[in-house]
């Protein structure tokens, strides 16, 4: 990994004048917080118009069959963003939808960016493409690194919106990104920097690839344990006689972590998300010791995680996460697998989940389903099993979500 040192360290000191003065180094500000040792000065301003071609999109009448399902890559804002790079598109138009649209054949290394609804994700393209008209692509001029602008544009998203208008939905006009500025080093420092970052991301892709498999096998092997368990001296139980629930306050306002709870489990709220989006008024907050269960009672795709809380003696846990310990003839990391992955709790979360285009799964909703118990012996071997196999999955899927969060810092220092 390259070696990053801090900009002050690199700051020239001035020397004409001989007072005081003369011990303080120039302030500088186009400089950024991080950077490589080998460079100094400061970066340029310019607009994206100065390094980038913009180009829109356009969508062939869906009523011609003539121009769908031939060759050309024809993307939408949905494909764009979960990966860096993109090859293949869903849908693919032909050369007469290409000529009787607005879509224009984009070439290869153009940056595709979401303008409407979604604003702000973006990928690179490895083989000529066209998109939609939920883009404005920048294909960028020869002064400029691809990757560097790549990465630059993350560090943007906050401006995007703000340039963005529309009453039924947002979009950030051809004309408005072309004047947004943006400060950029020389070419030599854009390439350092894309380096550095593309390295990083392949780590985290590769750890991601690893995470799937462990998932993959730590899911069948679960399957096959909780099966096990349902014929054991099992007995079907309501939920409501498995939990006591905590609707504790944090009314005094104790200084405690606040936590989340997400997909990927556990986390300080302050390492998963920007830090404007952190609470600061906590008094509303609920107390979760630890050991205790807690879930998101809101999703956005139906899927709902059930988290044991064992980070800290106690946390705090925004007031719509319900909070709730199991009872002592219960183990805890069976309960939670059954939750979790049997396919019995996936049917009865499908059927009781509520909403349309966000799901709500209530605490009187969750304590009225069903689960089944096997014998306390079971339930600890099962769990005992699951938990070793368990175990690389998790120390990995931590080390990837800290990866995540050193390249969001460094998102935010490497760039001005």
């Amino acid at each position: 990994m390259c070696k990053i040192t801090k900009e002050n360290d690199s700051l020239q000191r001035q020397t004409e004048n001989k007072d005081e003065d003369s011990h303080v180094p120039p302030i500088k500000k186009n400089v950024p917080e991080l950077r490589f040792p080998e460079f100094e000065g400061e970066w340029k301003e310019v607009q994206i118009k100065d390094i980038a071609n913009i180009v829109g999109g356009g969508t062939p009448s869906t009523k011609n069959k003539d121009f769908w399902n031939g060759k050309i890559n024809w993307f939408t804002p949905t494909e764009v963003g979960e990966n860096k790079y993109l090859f293949n598109s869903e849908r693919k138009i032909t050369e007469k939808g290409l000529e009787k649209s607005s879509a224009t054949l984009l070439p290869i290394n153009t940056i595709l960016l979401t303008t409407r609804a979604t604003i702000g994700r973006r990928s690179i393209i490895l083989k000529k493409s066209t998109t939609n008209q939920g883009f404005q692509s920048l294909t960028i001029k020869n002064n400029s690194n691809v990757e560097f602008i790549y990465y630059l544009l993350d560090t943007l998203k906050k401006i995007l919106l703000r340039k963005s208008c529309g009453s039924t939905f947002l979009e950030l006009s051809k004309k408005e990104l072309k004047k947004i500025n943006i400060i950029i080093p020389i070419i030599e420092e854009q390439e350092k920097i894309a380096n550095f970052l593309s390295a990083i991301d392949k780590k985290i892709g590769f750890m991601e690839k690893t995470n799937k498999n462990y998932q993959r096998v730590l899911k069948y092997y679960i399957h096959k344990l909780l099966e096990i368990g349902d014929k054991e001296h099992n007995q079907l139980i309501q939920i409501k006689d498995c939990i006591i629930e905590s609707k504790e306050k944090n009314l005094n306002g104790l200084n405690l972590p606040i936590i989340s709870s997400t997909l990927d489990g556990i986390f300080l709220q302050s390492d998963y998300f920007d830090n404007d989006s952190v609470a600061i008024d906590v008094t509303k907050y609920k107390i979760i010791p630890r050991n205790y269960f807690t879930y998101r009672s809101m999703s956005d795709t139906g899927i709902f995680k059930f988290n044991i809380q064992n980070l800290y003696e106690r946390a705090l846990v925004s007031s719509a996460y319900p909070v709730f310990k199991v009872k002592s003839e219960i183990n805890s990391d069976y309960f939670k697998y059954y939750l979790n992955y049997s396919n019995m709790m996936k049917k009865q979360l499908y059927i009781n989940k509520e909403g349309g285009t966000r799901y709500a799964l209530s605490i009187s909703k969750f304590k009225k389903m069903n689960i089944i118990l096997p014998s306390s012996k079971v339930q600890t071997k099962i769990s005992n099993v699951i938990n070793s196999l368990n175990k690389k999955y998790e120390i990995n899927n931590k080390k990837l979500h800290y990866l995540k969060q050193f390249k969001k810092g460094l998102l935010q220092k490497m760039f001005c």
